[in-house]
């Protein structure tokens, strides 16, 4: 007679309906196949994509109203902010990698460190490059080759962006 074996336990939590075999957790991207799990990541980015061109647009449409010199401030404000959330981007990026990563390998000391540092070269680059541009610049976008109206404009545009 072969000895007896008790059941595993089971996963799911009492009164929880267990899902059918195969099924996989939508909440779990590891366990999605990875055609829907790309486009459960790839979709809201591609959204917010949309938004800010979208957003970009709307804003180019009404400032055009007004005449050229401010839509060419705008435009000359917009490459700055574009290189803003460029640089912004750098710390996120690397920041998401390795607390992905860290999570995946059961070591979350270290994906509170990578946030932290993440944190810290935000804060960095606000000191960095956000001071001298509230104190700098009307004299940046004069280096621009900006006419002094437009660039005042275009400083004037930028001044809520930075806080």
């Amino acid at each position: 007679m072969a000895p007896r074996t008790e059941p595993a336990p089971s996963p799911h939590r009492a009164g929880e309906r267990p899902e059918s075999p195969g099924a996989a957790d939508a909440s779990n991207l590891v366990e999605l196949p990875v055609p829907r799990a790309l486009l459960r990541i790839a979709l809201p980015a591609t959204a917010s994509f949309i938004l800010n061109t979208v957003f970009g647009l709307v804003d180019a449409w009404f400032v055009g109203k007004l005449g050229a010199g401010p839509v060419a401030a705008l435009s000359a404000a917009a490459v700055v902010t574009w290189i803003l959330y460029s640089l912004g981007s750098l710390g996120q990026v690397g920041a998401l990698a390795l607390l992905s990563q860290s999570i995946g390998a059961g070591e979350r000391e270290l994906g509170r460190r990578a946030v932290g540092a993440a944190l810290g070269v935000h804060l960095l680059l606000g000191v960095v490059v956000l001071v001298p541009l509230h104190l700098f610049g009307p004299a940046l976008f004069g280096a621009m080759g900006l006419a002094t109206e437009i660039a005042a404009d275009a400083n004037a545009y930028l001044q809520p962006v930075l806080g």
